[in-house]
């Protein structure tokens, strides 16, 4: 398992707002983020490393740069958080990323991943699937990934959670969609779930009416 809890100290969090951008830096291609993504972290460093600095500089004289401080440190904060889930819900961020990101990360649990059972997949007339799997012994932090295809031949990375449901907002009511979803925990992966299928002619999944 991995945290994420940003200082509280301004100075503190200039320094880590640094070292996350310094990550950014240099996992970005592996975690599949652009120059546009990069930009993005590093405003949000470079920008409250220079209010907090005004802020300091000018504190009694000028209360108004603490609270442009303050509000920058809001939205940075907010840039920050947002990435940080992206991250620690990919893939590919082993721990080595996440502790270059700032993560705290915990000893990995005793015991292999297992390999997710009894996976459904339950189609509404609103174009939503609700997907809903056993997670089969794993254990709390255990991240699943879900891959979709169109035929049940080719499979495509769709998304990953770390509860043992899915809503899936992308299905279009009538079109065949597989699903299978296997266990990722502290780099190992488990074997893939059973597949389920929407609209696939010989599927006993049903079509609800969406609540």
């Amino acid at each position: 398992m991995s945290s994420f809890k940003l200082p509280k100290n301004d100075g503190d969090l200039v320094t880590f707002f640094k070292t996350f951008n310094t990550a950014m830096g240099a996992y970005a291609t592996v975690l599949n983020y652009d120059n546009a993504d990069k930009v993005a972290v590093q405003n949000a460093s470079d920008d409250f490393d220079a209010d907090n600095t005004a802020a300091a500089a000018a504190k009694d004289a000028a209360k108004g740069a603490t609270a442009t401080k303050a509000a920058t440190e809001q939205r940075s904060s907010d840039v920050i958080r947002a990435y940080a889930q992206q991250i620690k819900n990919n893939p590919a961020a082993t721990p080595e990323i996440l502790g270059a990101f700032g993560f705290t990360v915990e000893p990995a649990a005793a015991g292999p991943v297992t390999t997710p059972t009894m996976l459904s997949a339950q189609a509404k007339v609103d174009g939503t699937c609700k997907l809903t799997w056993k997670k089969n012994g794993n254990v709390s932090g255990t991240t699943y990934v879900i891959e979709t295809s169109s035929n049940g031949t080719n499979w495509t990375f769709f998304a990953t959670s770390t509860s043992t449901r899915f809503n899936d907002t992308n299905a279009t009511v009538g079109t065949p969609r597989w699903y299978r979803v296997r266990a990722s925990r502290a780099g190992s992966d488990s074997a893939w779930s059973n597949t389920a299928v929407i609209f696939g002619g010989s599927s006993s999944v049903s079509l609800e009416i969406a609540a």
